[in-house]
């Protein structure tokens, strides 16, 4: 059955949570409307941020931006802890100042994962701990206490990614990594098996296979799913539904309007307004 959704928008401006699972575990592709923080802290996984793969290792974090295409992939039965942080656009520009840039942290480039000093996990996840009982807490001055608390955190991984940072295997195979490009390049022409095949020369059959069994997805949803957040992008610059629709490669408006829909919550039109 087709995933309702790869577009899982967040309405608070901070969420903070802590999460320890058990067992494989496949969590699909999937996009967020603000900044996540990610800090694995124990297990077995993989990371996928767009056409990457990386096997981070304990106290590694990873900060995505908006938009960025990623999923995890938990490779044996046993725990898989983390903690996620999502943060909204409006607070760090609320937080930052003309000598501190508190987003400065989150590269435009595709994330890679960053190592924490034992120190510094320690005081991450006591940070973490505090600003998850202060986000649920309806005492005087709760809210504040939670802007001091993001404004520490910010400022120890900004203060990390300033550091030189070593970059860590890239697990994703190369042709993997080829189909997806070509896609992104050309979203507005026709995109089939045979033309991938003809244009990688390698066979469309074995493009297909080795594309799911890395992914998780077919490459008709993973087009779709590019299709759709260049449609998000042309209508944030205020271009027309229609505009939109053709400019990302759709050939038939009311399908348009009905997968849009479908995929990321909210009408064409709404979504642009």
């Amino acid at each position: 059955m087709e995933k309702q959704y790869y577009y899982e928008p967040y309405s608070t401006e901070v969420l903070c949570q802590y999460k320890k699972t058990k067992g494989y575990q496949t969590f699909p592709y999937h996009r967020h409307n603000g900044f996540e923080i990610y800090l694995f802290l124990s297990g077995n996984i993989r990371v996928y941020v767009e056409s990457n793969c990386y096997e981070p290792t304990p106290g590694q974090f990873l900060l995505i931006p908006p938009s960025c295409m990623h999923r995890i992939v938990s490779q044996d039965n046993g725990n898989y802890e983390r903690v996620t942080i999502n943060i909204k656009q409006s607070v760090l520009e609320k937080m930052s100042t003309s000598k501190t840039d508190l987003g400065a942290c989150f590269s435009p480039t595709i994330p890679v994962p960053i190592s924490l000093s034992e120190t510094e996990k320690e005081d991450f996840v006591r940070i973490c701990q505090q600003l998850n009982a202060t986000l649920d807490s309806v005492e005087f001055g709760a809210d504040v206490e939670a802007n001091i608390l993001v404004g520490q955190l910010l400022l120890l991984l900004n203060r990390c990614c300033r550091r030189s940072v070593i970059l860590p295997d890239n697990l994703m195979p190369p042709l993997v990594k080829e189909v997806m490009l070509y896609i992104q390049q050309h979203l507005t022409e026709k995109l089939t098996l045979e033309i991938l095949g003809e244009k990688l020369y390698r066979s469309g059959t074995y493009i297909s296979r080795l594309f799911k069994a890395q992914t998780g997805l077919t490459l008709r949803e993973y087009i779709l799913d590019c299709r759709i957040e260049h449609a998000k992008k042309l209508l944030m610059e205020k271009q027309s539904v229609s505009e939109a629709c053709y400019g990302s490669g759709f050939g038939d408006y009311a399908n348009f309007i009905r997968t849009f829909t479908r995929k990321v919550g909210v009408s064409p039109g709404k979504y642009g307004k």
